[in-house]
Protein backbone atom coordinates (compact mmCIF):
# COMPACT_ATOMS: atom_id res chain seq x y z
CA UNK A 1 0.00 0.00 0.00
CA UNK A 2 2.72 2.73 0.98
CA UNK A 3 4.35 1.54 -2.58
CA UNK A 4 1.53 2.22 -4.18
CA UNK A 5 0.61 5.62 -2.26
CA UNK A 6 4.54 6.82 -2.95
CA UNK A 7 4.23 5.96 -6.79
CA UNK A 8 1.13 7.87 -6.66
CA UNK A 9 2.58 10.86 -5.14
CA UNK A 10 5.55 10.43 -8.20
CA UNK A 11 3.09 10.61 -10.51
CA UNK A 12 1.43 13.70 -8.97
CA UNK A 13 5.04 15.41 -9.30
CA UNK A 14 5.57 14.33 -12.66
CA UNK A 15 2.20 15.73 -13.63
CA UNK A 16 3.05 19.08 -12.28
CA UNK A 17 6.25 19.27 -13.70
CA UNK A 18 4.55 18.27 -17.43
CA UNK A 19 1.99 21.15 -16.41
CA UNK A 20 4.85 23.92 -15.78
CA UNK A 21 6.01 23.09 -19.50
CA UNK A 22 2.74 23.12 -20.92
CA UNK A 23 0.80 25.90 -19.26
CA UNK A 24 3.36 28.72 -20.54
CA UNK A 25 4.14 27.42 -23.84
CA UNK A 26 3.04 29.63 -26.63
CA UNK A 27 0.44 28.10 -28.95
CA UNK A 28 0.74 27.99 -32.97
CA UNK A 29 -1.68 25.48 -34.25
CA UNK A 30 -5.28 24.09 -33.31
CA UNK A 31 -5.14 20.82 -34.37
CA UNK A 32 -5.39 17.88 -31.98
CA UNK A 33 -2.13 16.00 -32.54
CA UNK A 34 -0.86 19.38 -32.02
CA UNK A 35 -2.04 22.39 -30.79
CA UNK A 36 -5.37 23.93 -28.97
CA UNK A 37 -7.68 21.27 -29.65
CA UNK A 38 -5.02 18.55 -27.93
CA UNK A 39 -4.87 20.97 -24.90
CA UNK A 40 -8.68 21.47 -24.82
CA UNK A 41 -8.99 17.91 -24.43
CA UNK A 42 -6.01 18.07 -21.63
CA UNK A 43 -7.08 20.84 -19.55
CA UNK A 44 -10.73 19.05 -19.67
CA UNK A 45 -9.19 16.14 -18.04
CA UNK A 46 -7.12 17.90 -15.42
CA UNK A 47 -9.75 19.70 -14.43
CA UNK A 48 -11.53 16.05 -13.72
CA UNK A 49 -8.36 15.48 -11.38
CA UNK A 50 -7.95 18.36 -9.94
CA UNK A 51 -11.79 19.49 -9.03
CA UNK A 52 -10.26 23.53 -10.31
CA UNK A 53 -12.69 25.20 -12.31
CA UNK A 54 -10.16 27.13 -13.36
CA UNK A 55 -8.59 24.83 -15.29
CA UNK A 56 -12.05 23.66 -17.13
CA UNK A 57 -12.16 27.43 -18.10
CA UNK A 58 -8.85 27.26 -19.90
CA UNK A 59 -10.45 24.99 -22.38
CA UNK A 60 -13.26 26.74 -22.94
CA UNK A 61 -10.90 29.57 -23.36
CA UNK A 62 -8.84 27.45 -25.68
CA UNK A 63 -11.90 26.15 -27.63
CA UNK A 64 -13.30 29.87 -28.05
CA UNK A 65 -10.19 30.84 -29.48
CA UNK A 66 -10.62 27.79 -32.26
CA UNK A 67 -14.12 28.97 -33.28
CA UNK A 68 -12.38 32.81 -33.34
CA UNK A 69 -9.93 31.78 -36.09
CA UNK A 70 -12.61 29.78 -37.97
CA UNK A 71 -14.49 32.89 -38.26
CA UNK A 72 -11.51 35.06 -39.58
CA UNK A 73 -9.78 32.68 -43.07
CA UNK A 74 -6.39 34.38 -42.37
CA UNK A 75 -6.26 33.13 -38.48
CA UNK A 76 -6.73 29.78 -38.29
CA UNK A 77 -4.13 26.89 -38.34
CA UNK A 78 -5.80 23.91 -38.94
CA UNK A 79 -3.83 21.85 -41.68
CA UNK A 80 -6.92 20.67 -44.16
CA UNK A 81 -9.56 17.84 -43.06
CA UNK A 82 -7.52 15.50 -41.04
CA UNK A 83 -7.37 14.03 -37.42
CA UNK A 84 -4.19 14.92 -36.72
CA UNK A 85 -3.96 18.29 -37.51
CA UNK A 86 -7.06 19.44 -38.96
CA UNK A 87 -10.99 20.08 -38.52
CA UNK A 88 -11.34 16.13 -38.19
CA UNK A 89 -9.20 16.46 -34.96
CA UNK A 90 -11.32 19.74 -34.06
CA UNK A 91 -14.87 18.44 -34.35
CA UNK A 92 -14.26 14.62 -32.97
CA UNK A 93 -12.79 16.79 -29.62
CA UNK A 94 -15.83 18.49 -29.21
CA UNK A 95 -18.23 15.71 -30.21
CA UNK A 96 -15.97 13.44 -27.25
CA UNK A 97 -16.16 16.53 -24.60
CA UNK A 98 -19.44 17.34 -25.39
CA UNK A 99 -20.23 13.17 -24.67
CA UNK A 100 -17.93 13.41 -21.58
CA UNK A 101 -20.74 16.13 -19.90
CA UNK A 102 -17.71 19.00 -20.46
CA UNK A 103 -20.29 20.92 -22.86
CA UNK A 104 -23.58 21.33 -21.66
CA UNK A 105 -26.20 22.93 -23.79
CA UNK A 106 -23.24 22.61 -26.90
CA UNK A 107 -25.46 22.62 -29.91
CA UNK A 108 -23.85 19.99 -31.99
CA UNK A 109 -25.99 19.81 -34.81
CA UNK A 110 -26.03 23.31 -35.45
CA UNK A 111 -21.97 23.97 -34.85
CA UNK A 112 -20.78 21.37 -36.69
CA UNK A 113 -22.92 20.95 -40.03
CA UNK A 114 -21.41 23.04 -42.39
CA UNK A 115 -17.80 21.61 -41.12
CA UNK A 116 -19.16 17.96 -41.45
CA UNK A 117 -20.14 18.86 -44.98
CA UNK A 118 -16.51 20.06 -45.51
CA UNK A 119 -14.62 16.75 -43.61
CA UNK A 120 -17.01 14.48 -45.64
CA UNK A 121 -16.36 15.77 -49.62
CA UNK A 122 -12.50 16.30 -48.36
CA UNK A 123 -12.13 12.60 -47.50
CA UNK A 124 -14.40 11.63 -50.14
CA UNK A 125 -11.98 13.21 -52.54
CA UNK A 126 -8.85 11.79 -50.84
CA UNK A 127 -10.04 8.40 -50.57
CA UNK A 128 -10.38 8.71 -54.55
CA UNK A 129 -6.53 9.82 -54.76
CA UNK A 130 -5.93 6.65 -52.56
CA UNK A 131 -5.24 8.19 -48.98
CA UNK A 132 -6.06 5.65 -46.69
CA UNK A 133 -3.94 7.22 -43.43
CA UNK A 134 -5.77 7.16 -39.92
CA UNK A 135 -3.70 10.17 -38.72
CA UNK A 136 -3.51 12.16 -42.12
CA UNK A 137 -6.58 10.78 -44.39
CA UNK A 138 -9.95 9.80 -44.29
CA UNK A 139 -10.14 7.22 -41.79
CA UNK A 140 -9.83 9.07 -39.23
CA UNK A 141 -12.92 10.92 -40.62
CA UNK A 142 -14.45 7.75 -40.43
CA UNK A 143 -13.75 7.46 -36.74
CA UNK A 144 -15.07 10.32 -35.99
CA UNK A 145 -18.56 10.16 -37.59
CA UNK A 146 -18.72 6.62 -36.30
CA UNK A 147 -19.07 8.34 -33.00
CA UNK A 148 -21.42 10.84 -34.55
CA UNK A 149 -24.06 7.97 -35.15
CA UNK A 150 -27.22 7.68 -35.00
CA UNK A 151 -27.53 9.93 -37.61
CA UNK A 152 -29.13 10.17 -40.88
CA UNK A 153 -27.18 12.33 -42.35
CA UNK A 154 -23.83 11.38 -41.30
CA UNK A 155 -24.60 7.38 -41.61
CA UNK A 156 -25.42 8.86 -45.46
CA UNK A 157 -21.15 10.03 -45.19
CA UNK A 158 -20.35 6.38 -44.01
CA UNK A 159 -21.95 4.57 -46.46
CA UNK A 160 -20.60 6.53 -49.28
CA UNK A 161 -16.81 6.68 -48.01
CA UNK A 162 -17.21 3.08 -47.55
CA UNK A 163 -18.00 2.40 -50.82
CA UNK A 164 -14.84 4.28 -51.94
CA UNK A 165 -12.88 2.46 -49.64
CA UNK A 166 -14.28 -0.80 -50.99
CA UNK A 167 -12.36 0.23 -54.10
CA UNK A 168 -8.93 0.50 -52.69
CA UNK A 169 -9.14 -3.27 -51.63
CA UNK A 170 -6.66 -5.68 -53.14
CA UNK A 171 -7.11 -9.37 -52.94
CA UNK A 172 -5.46 -12.42 -53.50
CA UNK A 173 -4.76 -15.55 -52.30
CA UNK A 174 -3.22 -14.04 -48.63
CA UNK A 175 -6.34 -11.89 -48.32
CA UNK A 176 -7.06 -8.68 -48.45
CA UNK A 177 -5.37 -5.38 -47.89
CA UNK A 178 -5.04 -1.35 -48.62
CA UNK A 179 -2.10 0.36 -50.06
CA UNK A 180 -1.15 3.36 -49.20
CA UNK A 181 -0.75 6.16 -51.10
CA UNK A 182 1.64 8.26 -49.51
CA UNK A 183 4.19 5.50 -49.36
CA UNK A 184 3.72 4.75 -52.84
CA UNK A 185 4.85 8.84 -53.80
CA UNK A 186 7.99 7.60 -52.21
CA UNK A 187 8.48 3.65 -52.78
CA UNK A 188 7.18 4.63 -57.14
CA UNK A 189 4.49 3.46 -58.89
CA UNK A 190 5.44 -0.08 -59.85
CA UNK A 191 5.64 -0.97 -55.90
CA UNK A 192 2.46 -2.38 -53.68
CA UNK A 193 3.70 -0.57 -50.34
CA UNK A 194 1.39 -1.92 -47.50
CA UNK A 195 1.87 -0.35 -44.33
CA UNK A 196 0.76 -2.81 -41.28
CA UNK A 197 0.78 -0.21 -38.77
CA UNK A 198 -2.10 2.04 -36.39
CA UNK A 199 -1.25 5.57 -37.57
CA UNK A 200 -0.92 5.13 -40.97
CA UNK A 201 -1.83 1.76 -41.85
CA UNK A 202 -4.11 -1.27 -42.55
CA UNK A 203 -4.25 -2.00 -38.43
CA UNK A 204 -6.00 1.40 -38.18
CA UNK A 205 -8.39 0.91 -41.08
CA UNK A 206 -9.59 -2.59 -39.84
CA UNK A 207 -9.82 -1.00 -36.17
CA UNK A 208 -11.59 1.86 -37.40
CA UNK A 209 -14.39 -0.74 -39.57
CA UNK A 210 -14.66 -2.61 -36.51
CA UNK A 211 -16.22 0.46 -34.63
CA UNK A 212 -17.94 1.15 -37.65
CA UNK A 213 -18.87 -2.70 -37.13
CA UNK A 214 -20.37 -2.53 -33.77
CA UNK A 215 -22.54 0.69 -34.54
CA UNK A 216 -24.53 -1.42 -36.90
CA UNK A 217 -22.94 -0.39 -40.15
CA UNK A 218 -22.93 -3.28 -43.29
CA UNK A 219 -21.72 -5.98 -40.80
CA UNK A 220 -21.76 -8.55 -42.98
CA UNK A 221 -19.19 -6.60 -45.76
CA UNK A 222 -17.02 -5.40 -42.57
CA UNK A 223 -16.88 -8.89 -40.97
CA UNK A 224 -15.74 -10.24 -44.48
CA UNK A 225 -13.17 -7.82 -45.23
CA UNK A 226 -12.00 -7.82 -40.79
CA UNK A 227 -11.47 -11.64 -41.56
CA UNK A 228 -9.78 -11.66 -44.54
CA UNK A 229 -7.74 -8.49 -43.87
CA UNK A 230 -6.80 -10.61 -40.50
CA UNK A 231 -5.51 -13.47 -43.00
CA UNK A 232 -3.68 -11.29 -45.01
CA UNK A 233 -1.60 -9.99 -42.07
CA UNK A 234 -1.45 -13.01 -40.24
CA UNK A 235 0.39 -14.74 -42.78
CA UNK A 236 3.34 -12.35 -42.76
CA UNK A 237 3.57 -13.54 -39.13
CA UNK A 238 7.26 -14.64 -38.52
CA UNK A 239 8.91 -16.14 -35.59
CA UNK A 240 11.18 -14.02 -33.82
CA UNK A 241 15.11 -14.78 -33.55
CA UNK A 242 16.28 -13.23 -30.53
CA UNK A 243 19.95 -14.26 -30.91
CA UNK A 244 20.31 -12.54 -34.11
CA UNK A 245 18.44 -8.99 -32.92
CA UNK A 246 15.25 -10.12 -34.56
CA UNK A 247 12.29 -9.26 -32.26
CA UNK A 248 9.12 -8.53 -34.02
CA UNK A 249 6.47 -11.18 -35.58
CA UNK A 250 5.24 -8.68 -38.04
CA UNK A 251 6.70 -6.37 -40.51
CA UNK A 252 5.51 -3.15 -40.06
CA UNK A 253 5.57 -2.14 -44.31
CA UNK A 254 5.46 -4.55 -46.89
CA UNK A 255 6.72 -4.56 -50.37
CA UNK A 256 4.67 -6.85 -52.55
CA UNK A 257 6.35 -6.32 -55.93
CA UNK A 258 9.56 -6.85 -54.55
CA UNK A 259 8.99 -8.79 -51.69
CA UNK A 260 10.72 -6.74 -49.53
CA UNK A 261 9.86 -6.53 -45.75
CA UNK A 262 10.72 -4.14 -43.46
CA UNK A 263 11.75 -5.42 -39.77
CA UNK A 264 12.05 -3.05 -37.02
CA UNK A 265 11.82 -3.92 -33.01
CA UNK A 266 9.62 -1.12 -32.69
CA UNK A 267 6.89 -1.22 -29.89
CA UNK A 268 4.48 1.98 -30.08
CA UNK A 269 1.05 3.24 -30.13
CA UNK A 270 1.99 4.15 -33.43
CA UNK A 271 3.17 0.76 -35.07
CA UNK A 272 4.54 -2.69 -34.14
CA UNK A 273 3.58 -5.78 -32.61
CA UNK A 274 1.68 -4.36 -30.38
CA UNK A 275 -0.94 -2.41 -32.87
CA UNK A 276 -1.33 -6.34 -34.29
CA UNK A 277 -2.31 -7.49 -30.76
CA UNK A 278 -4.71 -4.89 -30.14
CA UNK A 279 -6.22 -5.69 -33.34
CA UNK A 280 -6.85 -9.47 -32.83
CA UNK A 281 -8.35 -9.20 -29.21
CA UNK A 282 -10.81 -6.48 -30.25
CA UNK A 283 -11.49 -8.59 -33.39
CA UNK A 284 -11.47 -11.31 -31.56
CA UNK A 285 -14.10 -10.23 -28.79
CA UNK A 286 -16.43 -8.03 -31.20
CA UNK A 287 -16.53 -11.03 -33.47
CA UNK A 288 -16.43 -13.97 -31.06
CA UNK A 289 -13.32 -15.52 -32.47
CA UNK A 290 -11.25 -17.52 -30.02
CA UNK A 291 -8.50 -17.97 -32.47
CA UNK A 292 -7.70 -14.71 -32.86
CA UNK A 293 -8.00 -14.36 -28.75
CA UNK A 294 -5.27 -17.00 -28.31
CA UNK A 295 -2.74 -15.88 -31.39
CA UNK A 296 -2.79 -12.23 -29.90
CA UNK A 297 -2.07 -13.72 -26.43
CA UNK A 298 0.50 -15.89 -27.97
CA UNK A 299 2.06 -12.78 -29.43
CA UNK A 300 1.20 -10.21 -26.32
CA UNK A 301 3.28 -11.96 -23.54
CA UNK A 302 6.39 -12.22 -26.08
CA UNK A 303 6.03 -8.35 -26.36
CA UNK A 304 6.10 -7.94 -22.47
CA UNK A 305 9.81 -9.36 -22.22
CA UNK A 306 11.02 -6.69 -24.72
CA UNK A 307 11.92 -4.11 -21.94
CA UNK A 308 15.47 -3.17 -23.50
CA UNK A 309 16.15 -0.23 -26.10
CA UNK A 310 17.52 -3.04 -28.28
CA UNK A 311 13.75 -4.69 -28.29
CA UNK A 312 11.39 -2.33 -27.78
CA UNK A 313 13.00 0.89 -29.80
CA UNK A 314 11.98 2.49 -26.66
CA UNK A 315 14.35 6.44 -25.81
CA UNK A 316 11.78 8.54 -24.13
CA UNK A 317 8.21 9.07 -22.40
CA UNK A 318 6.55 10.19 -25.50
CA UNK A 319 2.94 8.80 -26.82
CA UNK A 320 3.21 8.13 -29.71
CA UNK A 321 6.53 5.68 -29.74
CA UNK A 322 7.80 6.26 -26.09
CA UNK A 323 7.06 4.52 -23.03
CA UNK A 324 3.54 6.81 -22.09
CA UNK A 325 2.36 5.63 -25.25
CA UNK A 326 3.50 1.50 -24.27
CA UNK A 327 1.66 1.70 -21.16
CA UNK A 328 -1.66 3.22 -21.90
CA UNK A 329 -1.84 0.70 -25.08
CA UNK A 330 -0.47 -2.26 -22.51
CA UNK A 331 -3.94 -0.88 -19.85
CA UNK A 332 -6.04 -0.93 -22.91
CA UNK A 333 -4.86 -4.40 -23.48
CA UNK A 334 -5.79 -5.22 -20.14
CA UNK A 335 -9.56 -4.05 -20.36
CA UNK A 336 -9.72 -6.02 -24.00
CA UNK A 337 -8.35 -9.06 -22.31
CA UNK A 338 -8.50 -8.92 -18.40
CA UNK A 339 -4.76 -10.73 -18.47
CA UNK A 340 -3.10 -9.20 -15.32
CA UNK A 341 0.14 -9.99 -17.42
CA UNK A 342 -1.20 -6.52 -19.37
CA UNK A 343 -1.83 -4.84 -15.71
CA UNK A 344 1.57 -5.75 -15.18
CA UNK A 345 3.08 -4.71 -17.76
CA UNK A 346 1.56 -0.96 -17.46
CA UNK A 347 3.06 -0.57 -14.34
CA UNK A 348 5.91 -1.26 -15.76
CA UNK A 349 6.04 1.29 -18.32
CA UNK A 350 4.56 3.72 -16.22
CA UNK A 351 7.97 3.83 -14.33
CA UNK A 352 9.96 3.79 -17.41
CA UNK A 353 7.80 7.36 -17.89
CA UNK A 354 8.14 8.58 -14.43
CA UNK A 355 11.80 7.78 -15.33
CA UNK A 356 12.08 9.50 -18.47
CA UNK A 357 10.48 12.89 -17.56
CA UNK A 358 13.04 15.52 -16.34
CA UNK A 359 15.35 14.12 -19.08
CA UNK A 360 12.81 14.94 -21.73
CA UNK A 361 12.56 17.99 -20.52
CA UNK A 362 15.39 19.12 -21.51
CA UNK A 363 15.44 16.63 -24.99
CA UNK A 364 11.97 15.97 -27.27
CA UNK A 365 9.91 18.35 -25.41
CA UNK A 366 11.42 21.04 -26.51
CA UNK A 367 9.74 22.58 -28.95
CA UNK A 368 6.78 19.94 -28.80
CA UNK A 369 5.37 21.27 -25.38
CA UNK A 370 1.97 21.43 -26.89
CA UNK A 371 2.55 18.39 -29.05
CA UNK A 372 -0.26 15.23 -27.98
CA UNK A 373 2.02 12.83 -29.57
CA UNK A 374 5.09 13.69 -29.21
CA UNK A 375 5.27 16.51 -26.34
CA UNK A 376 3.92 16.71 -22.44
CA UNK A 377 0.39 16.89 -23.00
CA UNK A 378 -0.30 13.07 -24.45
CA UNK A 379 2.45 11.90 -21.27
CA UNK A 380 -0.27 14.25 -19.27
CA UNK A 381 -2.89 12.60 -19.88
CA UNK A 382 -1.33 9.03 -19.20
CA UNK A 383 -0.33 9.93 -15.82
CA UNK A 384 -3.79 11.39 -15.51
CA UNK A 385 -5.64 8.30 -16.13
CA UNK A 386 -3.38 6.28 -13.61
CA UNK A 387 -3.83 9.59 -10.81
CA UNK A 388 -7.76 9.47 -11.42
CA UNK A 389 -10.32 7.25 -9.25
CA UNK A 390 -12.76 7.18 -12.20
CA UNK A 391 -12.37 6.06 -16.34
CA UNK A 392 -11.04 8.60 -18.02
CA UNK A 393 -11.99 7.57 -21.92
CA UNK A 394 -9.36 10.56 -23.83
CA UNK A 395 -7.68 7.51 -25.20
CA UNK A 396 -10.85 7.03 -27.37
CA UNK A 397 -9.49 9.66 -29.81
CA UNK A 398 -6.26 7.25 -30.31
CA UNK A 399 -8.35 4.41 -31.03
CA UNK A 400 -7.38 2.75 -28.07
Amino acid sequence: MDTVISKKNLAAHALDQLHQMIAPAPVSYDGLYAGRSGLALYYCYLSIYKENDEYDSTAMSLLHEIFDNLENPSGTTFNGYTLSIGLTGFTYMLYHLYGEGFLPGFDIKRNLQALDTYIYESSLEDLKNGNTDFMHGPLGSMLYFAERLPDPEIEGYILSLLDAMNKLAVSDERGLRYTNARMEKEAGENEEPIDLGLAHGNTGILLVLLRLYEKGICMDMIRQIIHDSIRFILSYQEVPDIENGRYSFFPTELYKVSNHRFLTPRLGWCYGDLNIVLLLYRAGRIMDNPEWISRATHIGMHTIERKDPASSMIYDSIFCHGSAGMAQVYRCLYKESSNSAYATAYEYWLDRTLDYISEDEKKCFITNETDLLSGPPGVALVLLSYLCEEQLNWDKVMLL
